[in-house]
């Protein structure tokens, strides 16, 4: 199941072209991951497992498909979790137009739960896995992997 939350285009947002940033693009993938874990169905279960954990960004992958123009509309996020093993969590993002008909960004971040005063991430619990699979869904397909090694 994909989790939704719009978001508001903002004039700081835009580039001297009147066209949605990069960063800004990026800022709103961090926005939405920052209200997807703070929903009903993960705040309580973060809060009840993981105490004084952190949450750490240790990758992200964001491809850009199309400008961004500025308009009140807000931009529709969708995340989802593509993986949930050992102890990180994968999640998958699209931020599209309101009505669905042209996709914008698509990403992917891996994060980890770190306990405060500690440097290594702490495995997932029960309770983080199981509200993993309530949002479990496909992994993002990119167009281009360039940075990727070959093996």
């Amino acid at each position: 199941m994909r989790w939704q939350t719009e978001l508001s285009i903002r004039w700081s947002d835009l580039d001297p072209y009147g066209h949605v940033n990069n960063i800004a693009l990026a800022e709103f993938v961090q926005e939405a991951r920052t209200r997807f874990f703070h929903q009903p169905d993960w705040g309580g279960t973060l809060k009840a497992a993981a105490g004084n954990s952190f949450i750490i960004v240790a990758h992200q992958e964001i491809e850009y498909l199309a400008q961004v123009a500025y308009r009140s509309e807000p931009i529709l996020a969708e995340v989802w979790v593509t993986r949930a093993v050992g102890a990180t969590i994968q999640l998958g993002f699209e931020l599209w137009d309101a009505d669905r008909t042209q996709k914008y960004v698509q990403a992917t971040n891996m994060i980890a739960l770190v306990p405060g005063g500690h440097s290594l991430p702490r495995r997932l619990t029960d309770m983080e896995k199981a509200a993993s699979e309530r949002f479990a869904g496909d992994p993002v397909v990119f167009r281009h992997h360039s940075f990727r090694p070959k093996n």
